[in-house]
């Protein structure tokens, strides 16, 4: 059983340990208790935790240590950090006139935005099965653009099956808008038929006269002049933003930037890339090689380490394909089954260790295979795109899966039900959802197989001030005008709010609602303490609500959670945030920070005052002594540094203050 995290992983060990238990409580079946005995040693754990394991089991065949260390996220990070800069500075000692064209063409002369290309392209290729053939085909592709005419180059075809997509999207958004626009705007119809007008030209352009035609007309190309029309004339500001979407989709800086050059000029700077990006593989190579090396002097592994291994260890060398190894067919005897979580965020390598693992591999031809292989995903939940997660993964099978045939051994359940939530919340949430999820946007359609049902039977909502699941609220929250607190009695009325704090004080004043700490009407009595269900069992037991029933989600936790996690402690209600802005962010570290910055150069103001205001300094009025130190030394005529006037402050003055400065 393979599933995403540790911490599921354990869970899931528990649950299956606590049934067997259950079942196995005041019986004698053998086979019971065996499997109780067994359930530790069970296969259950992350897909690294399995590949670890496998490796630890056949390190002989890698030669490789078997007391090997695992590099955790931060190791590596500092690692790879190391390895990059000597990799950059070798190059400038050894005077590379390819490397040092292609920092100035791409780095602006600056080493470091190269660098993080550098290693994020190695992490891209430790995800792939087979990064030499990619990075072979990459190369291949630049140089047949570089040879080739658009239309004969795959980067051709790719560019030009591009610029139709943007201008269908201009007609589809002209379109809507001629379709949406109010009465009464017929000249703003008009207009936006107009620039229609213009990408239908294009687009004929293209198809009849070739490429080098648009570019012409592009380069006389000015977006007309909108007509006028009164702003009180009613529906105008739905007008007014229909014909903005369509000027918008028509003037996209991407697209006419694009268009403006010919086809020569599009092959002159392919040919003009063609040495860096040579130069550029060069450098992704040498870096791979010397971290490899880096890692083998610390005798330690990174995660992908552990899947290229384990991949290697069950891909049988002698074939180019995905042929299981003999290691891969002793997985076969020993698991019956193999179950995998989280299936729609696995990348091509984990995908290609469980299809050896499994039986699946044994399968030759089109057809879907039959495997003892189950998988378990929703691709609406897939998040984890930037660790290179490939989602298409799990939509290719189910699309194979859904059109075999009954009887080829493989077969897709949908699985609907919700047990967490209540029906008017699934019912909101589908309505949301059908309209946004659209398989050219979010590569699925989301139809009856993706509407959610509620699974859970909750008691009727007929229960004193009981949650229903309804109504769901949509709060619209203006700017704050003024600083003069109009009502002392609304919590929303505090005087000096920006917008992050107005949206916190409004959780505020529902939380206070719904626990019956605050009227619903300002002025008027408390509200009643809502109810919540408890599960009790196979059902559900009523209680009061708590403060640690409320969960705040946020777009980011890290610019919002502690302002949030701050008004709440304020108005008096406890908090935990799991976010926030990281360890390197909060004060204590901050301060710590500032004071090793001190040490290192003493003439620095701002990190001189921060430490000078934290308890590492033990001023008794920080705020007031700082104040002091500054006014001492505050002529305008010879002004003097913060730094400079600490020193002096300590040394010219003889008060309590100056003492501690001096020791």
């Amino acid at each position: 059983m393979v599933t995403f995290t540790e911490a599921a992983a354990a869970e899931m060990r528990s649950r299956i340990e606590h049934a067997i238990r259950d079942k196995a409580a005041g019986s004698d079946d053998e086979h019971l208790q065996r499997q109780l005995r067994l359930v530790d040693h069970a296969s259950i754990s992350t897909i690294h935790g399995f590949c670890a394991r496998l490796i630890r089991h056949h390190f002989h065949r890698l030669d490789l240590d078997p007391d090997f260390v695992m590099l955790d996220e931060d190791e590596g990070l500092l690692m790879r950090d190391e390895v990059v800069r000597d990799l950059f500075m070798s190059r400038h000692d050894a005077g590379d006139s390819e490397f040092e064209a292609f920092l100035d063409a791409y780095g602006g002369g600056k080493d470091e935005t190269l660098m993080r290309r550098v290693v994020s392209t190695h992490q891209l290729l430790t995800s792939l099965v087979d990064p030499d053939a990619w990075l072979a085909s990459s190369l291949a592709r630049i140089e047949q653009a570089a040879d080739e005419p658009l239309a004969k180059s795959a980067f051709g075809r790719y560019y030009l099956r591009w610029v139709n997509q943007r201008l269908q999207v201009i007609l589809d958004e002209c379109d809507a808008a001629v379709t949406a626009m109010p009465a009464g705007f017929e000249k703003y119809a008009g207009y936006v038929q107009e620039l229609a007008g213009y990408a239908a030209d294009w687009k004929g352009l293209i198809e009849q006269e070739g490429y080098d035609a648009v570019a012409q007309e592009i380069a006389q190309f000015a977006c007309p002049k909108r007509p006028s029309a009164k702003k009180d004339t009613p529906g105008y500001d739905l007008a007014d933003s229909l014909v903005k979407r369509a000027q918008d989709a028509i003037k996209d800086k991407t697209l006419l930037g694009n268009l403006r050059f010919t086809e020569a000029q599009w092959q002159q700077t392919m040919q003009a890339t063609l040495p860096h990006a040579r130069a550029f593989l060069s450098l992704v190579n040498d870096f791979t090689h010397g971290y490899t090396q880096a890692k083998r002097a610390a005798r330690a592994l990174d995660f992908s380490d552990l899947e290229r291994l384990a991949l290697q260890l069950l891909r049988d060398p002698n074939h180019n394909d995905l042929s299981p190894s003999d290691v891969a067919r002793s997985c076969h005897r020993a698991f019956r089954h193999v179950l995998v979580d989280e299936y729609q965020d696995i990348n091509q390598v984990q995908d290609a260790i469980l299809h050896l693992v499994s039986t699946e591999c044994q399968n030759k031809g089109d057809s879907p295979p039959s495997s003892n292989l189950f998988c378990v995903g929703d691709v609406k939940q897939s998040i984890y795109r930037f660790r290179l997660a490939e989602p298409g993964r799990f939509l290719e099978r189910e699309s194979r899966y859904r059109a075999a045939d009954d009887d080829a051994g493989v077969k897709v359940i949908d699985l609907r039900s919700n047990f967490r939530s209540r029906g008017p919340l699934l019912d909101a949430i589908n309505a949301v959802f059908e309209r946004l999820m659209r398989k050219a946007a979010a590569e699925i359609e989301y139809d009856d197989r993706h509407r959610l049902v509620a699974g859970a039977d909750y008691p009727p909502g007929n229960l004193p001030d009981a949650f229903t699941g309804a109504p769901i609220e949509l709060h619209l929250l203006d700017r704050p005008r003024n600083s003069k607190a109009e009502d002392e009695a609304d919590p929303l009325a505090e005087t000096d709010l920006d917008g992050t704090d107005l949206e916190a004080m409004l959780i505020v004043r529902r939380i206070k609602q719904l626990t019956g700490a605050a009227p619903l009407v300002a002025g008027g009595p408390l509200s009643p303490r809502m109810t919540v269900m408890d599960r009790a069992g196979d059902g559900f037991a009523p209680r009061p609500i708590e403060y640690g029933d409320c969960v705040i989600l946020l777009r980011s936790l890290q610019y919002k959670a502690e302002q949030f996690a701050s008004m709440l402690r304020r108005h008096g209600i406890p908090v935990h945030t799991d976010g926030g802005a990281g360890f390197f962010q909060s004060i204590e570290v901050r301060d710590m920070l500032s004071l090793l910055h001190v040490l290192d150069n003493q003439q620095q103001d701002l990190p001189l005052a921060s430490y000078l205001r934290s308890p590492l300094a033990n001023l008794p009025n920080a705020d007031d002594d700082l104040a002091r130190i500054r006014l001492a030394y505050n002529d305008p005529k010879t002004p003097v540094p913060f730094h400079q006037a600490v020193v002096r402050y300590a040394q010219e003055e003889d008060d309590d203050l100056a003492v501690q400065l001096r020791e």
